[in-house]
């Protein structure tokens, strides 16, 4: 007597059951499909019920027991499942959440087992009719055997590669509307000279930028991210160390030209309340997207920037005109925890998440950037300023990295000189597409703003505290 194929109930039950749990935010199902589809269940029910999950998913549709019984009611395929009752047992399935990836795993190999026994079998079927007689026959019954095997393994590796007549077309259409428009084929980056560098935050691109504690690594994300919202393309910032109330502060801070820490202790005057209320309506209609998820892997934040493509691809957020992702952010790579658990080295831990972040900038071609720590060699030199040498914890940052922009107040190390109060430096030590250079920016400490360089700039500090510079206000 046969045995059946290989498979697990119980694990095709957890999953589903923990993607119905999880419906509200949608992330154990995008895990889940990083990894299987609904073909790899083995159960037809389950299936069914898994693939429909995710037509409702795609389409933005609300999950829970009811309504996905409704849409297999509404395809006829009510019955094949057993209806709610089915569903029931379905959802009690799984005691935890968080164990869906692996259960996923399992089914995945399971699955992968299944298809290895299914070709044996075929062909073991073709081996008993070939003629043996014939060299010719045995020798391409042999190549497709290996054929079909070779595509089991590598999956569809082979189909990447595309002829070059193919894309140039995509290139050239692009720089024509980039000539056109004088933006050029990236996202401005809001900052005049730091956009002549390195062209804009460029789709497919991973931006490192570093610095030393005190250098506004934070304050620059946000003015970056600000400047990109104000577009009209989403900005999504996954906050590791502050609170998302702590990043809507600064926000405001920025936009309201507002001493962060009086904002924080409520002593502000009536001027500035009023500043700060006008501050709150134009942020509240920027597509600015915070995650304040502390230990957040890579593949979690893959993951939701996919539901945030999707969800601006339907329309669900009218702030964003552009209907894209024009910038995620990643405050910081240190503070990330590896998709695979952690290993017994900190610099492979490191490794592995840069690697994936730069993985997700290519597969979702937008523009990232992640900010990361330096070492302290910086301090021991006479300079203080940084490079590449100083990056911490792993080589794999400056190997992973398109650019790498190093943040340098030399205020910070030289209080007494007036000549450099609100002087920035974006260094740019390294840039896969163009040269290396530095970039003058302003900063406002108070406000952790940047903003654009200008030379015999007047920066002041105003009667009511409020400190400030006479330019850039067009930007409003």
């Amino acid at each position: 007597m046969s045995q059946p194929p290989r498979h697990n109930r119980d694990a095709e039950a957890a999953v589903i059951s923990a993607v119905m749990l999880d419906a509200e935010t949608g992330g154990t199902l995008e895990q889940v499909r990083e990894i299987i589809g609904a073909e790899q269940f083995f159960q037809v029910a389950n299936r069914v019920v898994f693939s429909t999950i995710c037509e409702m998913a795609d389409a933005g549709a609300k999950i829970d027991m009811v309504s996905v019984i409704q849409r297999l009611r509404d395809k006829q395929q009510e019955q094949i499942v057993g209806g709610s009752p089915y569903l029931l047992q379905l959802i009690d399935a799984t005691p935890s959440i968080g164990n869906a990836t692996e259960h996923a795993r399992l089914l995945r190999n399971l699955y992968r087992m299944r298809q290895v026994t299914a070709l044996a079998q075929q062909a073991d079927a073709e081996a008993r009719l070939q003629p043996v007689s014939d060299d010719a026959a045995v020798q391409a019954w042999l190549e497709k055997t290996e054929a079909a095997f070779s595509t089991l393994v590598h999956g569809t590796e082979q189909s990447a590669l595309v002829p070059l007549s193919a894309v140039v077309g995509n290139v050239h259409n692009a720089i024509v509307q980039a000539r056109a428009s004088g933006t050029g084929l990236g996202i401005s980056t809001g900052f005049v000279d730091l956009d002549k560098q390195i062209g804009g935050w460029q789709p497919g691109d991973k931006t490192t930028v570093a610095g030393r504690p005190g250098m506004g690594k934070t304050g620059f994300a946000v003015s970056a991210g600000i400047r990109v919202a104000k577009l009209g393309h989403a900005t999504a910032f996954f906050s590791l160390e502050q609170p998302k109330e702590q990043i809507a502060l600064r926000v405001l801070a920025q936009e309201a030209h507002l001493d962060l820490k009086r904002l924080r202790e409520g002593k502000i005057s009536a001027t500035e309340l009023t500043k700060l209320t006008k501050a709150v309506d134009r942020a509240a209609e920027l597509p600015f997207f915070i995650d304040d998820t502390a230990a957040i892997s890579p593949l979690t934040v893959r993951n939701r920037l996919k539901k945030l493509q999707r969800d601006l691809r339907l329309g669900r957020y009218v702030q964003a005109h552009q209907g894209n992702v024009g910038l995620a952010i990643v405050d910081y790579l240190q503070l990330q925890c590896p998709s695979s658990g952690h290993s017994s080295y900190r610099e492979q831990d490191v490794s592995s998440m840069t690697r994936e972040n730069k993985e997700t900038c290519k597969m979702l071609s937008l523009p990232m950037i992640e900010l990361s720590q330096l070492n302290r060699e910086a301090e021991k030199r006479g300079s203080k300023r940084p490079q590449l040498s100083d990056l911490r914890e792993s080589g794999a940052i400056e190997q992973d990295a398109d650019i790498i922009i190093f943040l340098y107040r030399p205020e910070y190390y030289d209080a007494r000189d007036p000549l450099l109060k609100g002087l920035a430096e974006a260094i740019v030590a390294k840039q896969r597409h163009g040269p290396a250079g530095t970039v003058k920016l302003m900063f406002a400490a108070e406000s952790a703003r940047f903003e654009n360089y200008v030379e015999d700039s007047n920066f002041y500090t105003a009667p009511d505290g409020d400190s400030d510079w006479g330019f850039d206000e067009g930007f409003e």
